[in-house]
């Protein structure tokens, strides 16, 4: 492979954290009403966090790992009861 970077047989792991700003928010609905198909567009602050920022991981053998993510700030502000986004999947990486 010369001097190219080969990410095959080796075991990969990272630990950082993000940062973000929430730009908008929207939401989506799709139902039906009297036998029709309906859909609605809203848009509007929600009440939730304009800062987002948290930490993540990754883990994996080749090109394929698994990954985790957890935001640190809550969903939304002046909430009764805290919730925070936790997001699991797998990430491919292509040579």
């Amino acid at each position: 492979v010369g001097s190219e970077m080969c990410i095959r047989d080796r075991f990969r792991l990272g630990i950082g954290g993000y940062g973000g700003f929430n730009i908008g928010t929207r939401q989506k609905l799709k139902y039906s009403r009297e036998g029709k198909n309906v859909k609605d567009k809203l848009k509007g602050g929600y009440n939730t966090s304009s800062f987002v920022y948290g930490l993540s991981a990754y883990a994996g053998f080749d090109g394929g790992q698994l990954y985790a993510k957890y935001d640190l700030n809550p969903i939304f502000k002046d909430a009764a009861i805290e919730q925070r986004n936790i997001s699991l999947g797998v990430r491919f990486d292509l040579d």
